[in-house]
């Protein structure tokens, strides 16, 4: 599947079969999460897989009940749990580098795409849930304080191939040349 397919065929999925997912096949989602870049190739992102049921029930715990990937997270096989470490990414000697202050988020964010986007090429399904209870999170997991969970998703097979594009904005509604201008 070349990229490009590969990325407008990706999809929120919110319903998933109960079939592992072989480790092997895990193992090339995280390579890919791997290879994105980090501020200068600081590499905070650490990746979670969650199979254990307890685990899963702490986590679901700590989503909001309205969020409508809560169902999800208990029917995938794995919750996928995206964590950075603060205070490294974004800094030189220590201090921030500029006003943006820390850029763990933004470096998750870098390889959570590239996961979700081989999870896609390999018939899986995500969905990314950020609505959740930091702390529940962290404890359910036994996060160091320097480590906040960014990104939660369930990892599985989806239940159907629906194919549905959600409506994009043009990019003459994203772009601006040169400065900003009201459209």
């Amino acid at each position: 599947m070349e990229l490009s397919q590969v990325i407008n065929e990706r999809r929120s999925v919110r319903e998933y079969r109960s079939d592992p997912v072989p480790d092997a096949v895990l193992e090339q989602v995280l390579e890919a999460a791997r290879m994105a870049p980090s501020w200068a190739n600081s590499q905070v992102t650490r990746f979670f897989a969650v199979k254990d049921p307890a685990v899963k029930q702490l986590i679901q715990e700590a989503v909001s009940k309205w969020n409508p990937a809560l169902d999800a997270l208990g029917q995938a096989p794995i919750i996928l749990v995206a964590a950075g470490i603060r205070g490294k990414s974004g800094f030189y000697k220590g201090a921030p580098s500029n006003s943006n202050g820390d850029y763990a988020m933004f470096d998750v964010a870098l390889a959570v795409e590239n996961a979700i986007l081989k999870a896609r090429e390999l018939g899986l399904g995500t969905v990314l849930v950020g609505i959740f209870n930091v702390g529940k999170i962290k404890a359910a997991l036994k996060l160091p304080a320097e480590m906040d969970p960014f990104i939660l998703t369930p990892l599985g097979y989806p239940t159907s191939n629906d194919q549905f594009v959600p409506p994009r904005k043009e990019i003459s509604e994203l772009l601006y040349w040169d400065r900003y201008e009201e459209k």
